[in-house]
């Protein structure tokens, strides 16, 4: 590990444990961010996203961070079943953390350095913003993406028998390079803000 990586602030954010369910109080991060919506393993657009983010990212040259997802359905929440079965309708952003000290002048320094031999026609739709999340639970999923829904559930009875509410969007971070980790390896924070009723 690398001295970046050993005085990394938010390291102890993803550090979730597996198995279990833990709450973690988040502090206002600033983000690269993207918009989306639809299935991402059918919409060109997701993986766009995700291609636009991290050459942003790549462009300000700053300490590399996990890719990390908002997620929810157009219509609103509803129940999981009802959820899982209509991928087509999630809303999703995409976000890589950022020091505080990046500003939207080095953004677009970085963009403007980054767009003419880029083949992303989404690079401008890039922002940065900051987000504060606060508090909420969090596990580890372990495996393929489509088979965390175990995890999730695992989050949302640790809310309820702490007599609180789940708040806001669905929240996972992508440990691992779906490039390169096989599906089996892949390690996903799953993570829920919470408020109590």
């Amino acid at each position: 590990m690398n001295k970046t990586q050993t005085t990394d602030p938010l390291l102890r954010l993803y550090d979730a444990p597996v198995g279990r369910v833990e709450v973690v109080d988040v502090p206002e991060i600033q983000f690269l961010m993207i918009d989306g919506a639809g299935d991402p393993a059918t919409e060109p657009s997701y993986q766009l996203a995700i291609a636009a983010l991290f050459a942003a990212g790549g462009a300000l040259q700053t300490p590399a961070r996990p890719l990390e997802g908002l997620w929810s359905i157009a219509a609103g929440p509803s129940d999981l079943d009802d959820v899982f079965a209509r991928r087509d309708e999630w809303r999703w952003t995409l976000l890589l953390a950022q020091p505080e000290e990046i500003t939207e002048a080095d953004l677009a320094a970085a963009l403007g350095a980054t767009r003419p031999g880029a083949d992303l026609p989404n690079l401008d739709a890039v922002r940065l913003e900051t987000f504060h999340e606060g508090r909420a639970a969090q596990t580890t999923h372990v495996g393929p993406i489509e088979q965390e829904r175990p995890a999730i559930d695992r989050v949302e009875r640790f809310i309820a028998s702490q007599g609180a509410r789940p708040r806001g969007r669905h929240h996972e971070i992508y440990l691992s390079d779906f490039r390169e980790t096989p599906a089996e390896r892949l390690r996903t924070i799953i993570r829920q803000p919470l408020e109590r009723i």
